[in-house]
Order: structure tokens, then sequence, then C-alpha cells
């Protein structure tokens, strides 16, 4: 069978995006932390579609990149299905951010999911 690998480039824009969106994902929580407590209001239009369509073009790319890289490479322990499930808890993470109705809980949990299959696929990416 022949395997035809990711090139290096393909792997380090997938790394750069993958860090990007865990920075996006840990702002995200701060700011859901500092509306829930300060009970803060964001405009739809001016505040929270912008920025979910700019994370939601970010994610199209991610995503098609990571399972592009994990049809060639078949790295251990990632599966299309965790990408496609991490890419809707972005999602989720992003949008409810903005609002304080979502249990500290859950959203905590969530972004742990989310950071711990990104930390995965850049220490694959890397080699570690």
């Amino acid at each position: 069978m022949i395997r035809f690998e990711v090139n290096i480039v393909e792997k380090e824009k997938i790394t750069l995006l993958s860090e990007q969106l865990m920075n996006l994902v840990e702002e995200s929580y701060l700011r859901f932390e500092k509306t829930k407590e300060k009970e803060l209001n964001y405009d739809f239009y001016k505040d929270v579609k912008p920025y979910c369509d700019y994370l939601n073009d970010l994610l199209i790319e991610w995503e098609s990149g990571v399972i592009h890289w994990i049809k060639k490479e078949r790295p251990k322990y990632l599966t299309q299905i965790q990408i496609k499930n991490t890419s809707e808890h972005i999602e989720q993470i992003s949008l409810q951010s903005f609002y304080g109705d979502t249990s500290r809980k859950r959203m905590k949990d969530q972004k742990e999911s989310v950071l711990f299959i990104l930390n995965s696929i850049v220490r694959s990416l890397k080699g570690e």
C-alpha cells in the first residue's frame, strides 16, 4: 500500500491554526467568566456575529487540513469524528462565551476537551 505524506508546509499550517484555536478557546473562556461575573450584554450584530464568522472560516480551514492529515498519516488516537466534534465544541464555546447562561462546569469541561485534542494534534505534528 502506498502512503502519501502531508508535506511540511501543510503540517506547519495545521500546527499554527491549532495553536491559534487554542488561544481563541482560552480567550472565549475568559470572556465567558467575565460575562457571567459582570452580567455583560453583547450586541449580536456588532460583537457576536463578526467573531463567529471569523472563527467559522478558521474552523473550516483547520478541519479540512486536519482531516486530510489524518487520512494520509493516520496518527494514533486521533480520528475524523474527534476533529468534527472538536470543531463543533469550539463553535459552542465561542458562541456561549458571549452569554452567561451556560454552566461553568459544562464550559470548563468543553474547554478542557477541546484543548486536549488541539494539544494532541500539535504534539503529534511536532513528532512528540
